[in-house]
């Protein structure tokens, strides 16, 4: 063999070897290539399932907030045993007050320590109701944890299964109840507008919600407080939604950065806050790891209309 043609031999093999190592690295290009192409897509995937799995629930939380119309209804009752130890107690002043009365006076007096009575009833009842809602909602948090029933993996990549990290209860702002101010007792009526316990609307008012709706001395010891409510308009009610967290305003956390956390509302809630996250990681490195959250807000449907008399 020749000088030149060895030196023809080392060169071809040189240019063999050099286009090799370019098919390998342009191999391993393309895999880098479809690796983060899937890794996109099952992130781009998880975040629309997390979504989807995150509204349900929250769907699911809020119905419960309000099912067969049962904070409507104890609203209701509420401001119906308010009226009714008002006018218990206006009718045995008079019985007290003028003599022609008196002889009902014992009767007048018995009224009214029944409708007294049945308000502090009723505010136990309401607090045991409460109870049992937020109860209710603990479980769903804890069994929502297990969907969906098995982990995504796709190519080299695989996400864990979503978690609820943080789960709170409150009402949107300026929410008011759904019970109305009735019209036939003038000096209530009266005290109530002093005392600015109304919110105005366009065909009628009604109370506020969460705050003391306190009866004149001696009855101011007695607690009146309505849950926030949508109120049914034209005999609509307002249905259950998914709705901005912008004006959410909590009352009770149930979890917090995973953790469940103790309490209770004194009030029932109208609206439900959780957010789910889900970590994706890669099976080739640990390193190369994230994670996508979604927050939803829902709102429970409205109180239903009063039946007409």
């Amino acid at each position: 063999m020749t000088y030149s043609d060895e030196l023809g031999w080392t060169t071809a093999r040189h240019r063999r070897g050099n286009m090799l190592l370019l098919c390998v690295a342009v191999g391993m290009l393309m895999l880098v290539v479809v690796a983060l192409a899937f890794w996109v897509y099952l992130h781009f995937f998880s975040n629309q399932l997390l979504q989807d799995s995150s509204e349900k629930i929250a769907l699911t939380a809020a119905q419960r907030l309000n099912d067969n119309n049962y904070s409507g209804k104890i609203n209701n009752l509420i401001g119906g045993s308010r009226e009714l130890v008002y006018c218990a107690r206006q009718m045995h002043a008079k019985t007290v007050s003028q003599p022609n009365f008196s002889e009902y006076e014992p009767f007048a007096a018995q009224i009214l320590a029944e409708s007294r009575e049945g308000a502090r009833t009723l505010t136990i009842e309401r607090d045991r109701y409460v109870a049992g809602v937020i109860s209710d909602l603990r479980g769903l948090a804890q069994n929502s944890n297990v969907q969906p029933a098995r982990e995504l993996a796709l190519f080299d990549a695989s996400s864990d299964r979503p978690e609820i990290t943080d789960f709170k209860v409150g009402s949107l702002e300026n929410m008011e109840s759904n019970v109305v101010a009735l019209k036939g007792l003038p000096d209530l009526l009266e005290h109530d507008t002093t005392q600015n316990y109304f919110k105005h609307g366009k065909d009628f008012d009604f109370y506020r919600a969460s705050i003391p709706l306190k009866l004149p001395a001696p009855d101011d010891d007695l607690d009146f407080q309505l849950s926030p409510l949508p109120i049914a308009v034209s005999e609509t009610t307002a249905p259950l939604r998914l709705v901005s967290g912008k004006h959410f305003k909590p009352s009770l956390i149930l979890r917090e950065h995973g953790k469940d956390e103790i309490g209770n509302c004194k009030l029932v809630p109208s609206c439900v806050q959780l957010s789910m996250t889900v970590k994706l990681q890669s099976k080739v490195t640990q390193e190369l790891q994230s994670s996508t959250l979604s927050v939803s807000t829902a709102c429970t449907n409205g109180s239903l209309p009063e039946p007409k008399e």
